[in-house]
């Protein structure tokens, strides 16, 4: 099948929501169908330096990347207007010509392109459909009703709840509900430089440094176990530069690491750490995603046969179980962390979980599973040319 996916992402970017898309796209392809992704291209100053895209995301299949002209401009409602246009028109050509089966996506005005040109959608949102325009509201109504959005695909129980619900309300019927994903990493290999001890635990968080994910409480777990060594992997020159605390010699920031090279840090630790707080920001800190979110981190860690401690949150129970796959604490409680972090001296223990979170994973949280599920959802009568 010809897969057209329209993307908002900008490639390449630190974003999760750019690797999200481009580890989909490898996992259309690896299931065996063409897949052509549509993503902007962002601007010199917030580009990330990399020689070859498909490397830096890590993905084995150079699927063609196309850039579609954006102009995300609000001074005014007509220069808004303006862009929405040469946006939609420069989707709308890339469509023409490559004349897919499916279009898969996750930008709402390139979906609705296609809608409105006659492809068969299936449209994921990570949100509940919101508006802050009438351009947005004209857009998202549309979406929520067009007879060829064949499905909402969202990520969490609890969102598809909300989206039920929303201001543009789907039909519970077109919502499927697909957690996100990893990829299986079958490689061993280890960072070039490890800066821990070799007598102390390796505790280490992969992700961004934004408001939420608990950075100035894994600082506080850091003072309290010092024969611990905590390890953050991500994050900016000017975020590390707002949680480094001088004297701390157990604490080590390595900064951003290009996604397809993360693995070889989870490799290293020996416990993984999601302290998410009751308010989860995004890049660039915003919006709060706590209650709806289905994190990568989550599903990479699963992946990487390592022991997780993560938040005790109602979201995140669709797919941890405490003592099971994973030990679970209370986002507020610095004790029930340090407490568990104790626990997880027990190698059998850690072994046990990291077993069962890789064993999981592997039955129903791989990439190429997901994306198996989000096509067979769309049925074939809808497609173009069966």
């Amino acid at each position: 099948m010809k897969i057209v996916y329209i993307s908002s992402s900008f490639l390449p970017s630190s974003t999760a929501n750019s690797v999200h898309v481009m580890r989909m796209c490898d996992a259309f392809v690896s299931n065996g169908h063409e897949v052509l992704l549509l993503a902007r291209k962002p601007s010199k100053a917030d580009e990330v330096a990399c020689s070859d895209i498909y490397e830096f995301y890590g993905v084995k299949s150079r699927f063609p990347i196309e850039f579609y002209w954006y102009n995300e401009s609000r001074q005014s409602r007509c220069r808004h207007l303006g862009g929405t246009v040469a946006s939609a028109a420069s989707i709308a050509f890339k469509l023409f010509r490559s004349r897919p089966d499916l279009v898969f996506g996750r930008d709402p005005y390139g979906c609705h392109v296609a809608a409105t040109l006659g492809y068969p959608v299936i449209y994921e949102t990570h949100w509940v459909l919101h508006s802050d325009s009438i351009i947005d509201r004209y857009i998202m109504n549309r979406l929520a009703n067009h007879k060829n959005i064949k499905r909402f695909v969202v990520i969490s129980e609890a969102l598809a709840t909300q989206v039920v619900k929303g201001d543009h309300p789907v039909s519970r019927e077109k919502l499927l509900v697909a957690p996100d994903g990893a990829d299986i990493v079958q490689d061993d290999r280890l960072p070039e430089f490890w800066p821990g001890r070799r007598s102390a635990l390796q505790v280490g968080y992969v992700g961004g440094l934004y408001r939420g994910r608990g950075i100035s409480m894994m600082l506080e777990m850091a003072r309290r176990l010092p024969d611990y060594d905590f390890h953050f992997v991500g994050g900016s020159q000017d975020d590390i530069a707002k949680h480094t605390v001088r004297g701390m010699k157990n604490v080590f920031f390595h900064g951003y690491v290009a996604p397809g090279e993360v693995y070889s840090y989870r490799n290293k630790c020996d416990i993984l750490l999601a302290p998410y707080q009751k308010k989860v920001s995004v890049a660039g800190g915003l919006g709060d995603t706590s209650g709806v979110m289905s994190p990568l981190k989550v599903f990479e860690y699963m992946s990487s046969g390592r022991a997780m401690l993560v938040s005790d949150m109602p979201v995140l129970h669709e797919v941890l179980t405490s003592g099971v796959n994973c030990l679970m604490a209370s986002p507020d409680s610095l004790d029930a962390w340090v407490e568990a972090l104790e626990q997880l001296r027990d190698p059998i223990l850690r072994a046990n979980l990291a077993s069962a979170a890789k064993k999981e994973f592997l039955a129903k949280y791989t990439w190429q599973k997901r994306a198996e599920t989000v096509v067979s959802a769309c049925p074939d009568t809808v497609l173009l040319g069966s």
